[in-house]
């Protein structure tokens, strides 16, 4: 089977099924939009991506596939412009996914006249975000093992004034409730406590219904083509008169 067809402004990764209970597609890093700037104006969301797994787990410990083997030699990719690494194995059904990556995730955005509150953004510019902040962090034993074999150093936990290139975990799973971005959680009943949101993405979820791990997904049936989001929208405050990043972006997945 060929890789499925790639929009503009994907960010494809591939990879051939090689066990029976597993089926072929093509999984998709794709940009969206920046905040309330138009996609034309995102030049690169930056992501050091070092592994991708995948299980019909919601619980995100058992029966992983590594659809991207984790690696000491990650890959550095732009969302927005879409490289396409190849195609790769997934379970029948998505119940979890889980990113190894890189703590810090990078924006930058053109020049141009942005109005209202985006209006502090239009000199251009760029600024960082991470996903994992003053919080302890799990893992997998199979990603734990792997990572120990071939010498990866990941983390354990995160301080509360991170330095951006710890190794850490984004789980995504049909057991999250919440997103792990504050803005959009604050709408989300049970997901916010005090404008903060009360979900980490670096730690798995264990119980349906959490709104304390892991960022929300749909129960995904792989048809070919899968879809890994990162969204930094509503991410960015004009407070003070600066533009810049005031909470992680929203990891998603889709069809």
């Amino acid at each position: 089977m060929k890789l499925a067809g790639l929009r503009k402004r994907s960010f494809g990764l591939g990879f051939h099924a090689r066990v029976a209970s597993l089926i072929f597609v093509s999984i998709i890093l794709g940009a969206t939009s920046f905040a309330n700037l138009p996609r034309s104006a995102v030049n690169s969301v930056g992501v050091t991506l070092y592994g991708v797994f995948t299980t019909a787990d919601p619980t995100c410990q058992n029966s992983l596939v590594a659809s991207l083997p984790l690696s000491k030699t990650p890959i550095t990719s732009n969302f927005a412009v879409a490289p396409i690494l190849g195609a790769g194995s997934v379970p029948t059904k998505i119940a979890c996914v889980v990113l190894v990556l890189a703590n810090k995730i990078q924006i930058n955005w053109s020049a141009a006249s942005y109005s209202g509150s985006d209006s502090v953004c239009s000199a251009g510019g760029s600024a960082s975000v991470n996903t994992c902040v003053g919080t302890a962090v799990s893992w997998p034993a199979l990603i734990t093992s792997s990572a120990q074999a071939i010498g990866l150093s990941i983390a354990n936990s995160c301080s509360v004034a991170p330095t951006g290139n710890e190794i850490v975990p984004v789980f995504m799973s049909v057991n999250s409730n919440c997103t792990g971005n504050s803005v959009i959680d604050q709408n989300i009943t049970g997901c916010s406590i005090s404008g903060k949101s009360t979900s980490s993405v670096a730690q798995a979820p264990s119980t349906t219904n959490s709104t304390s791990s892991g960022a929300r997904i749909p129960s995904t049936q792989s048809k070919g083509r899968i879809v890994f989001a990162v969204d930094p929208d509503q991410i960015v405050s004009g407070n003070g008169g600066v533009c810049g990043l005031s909470t992680a972006p929203v990891f998603s997945i889709h069809q």
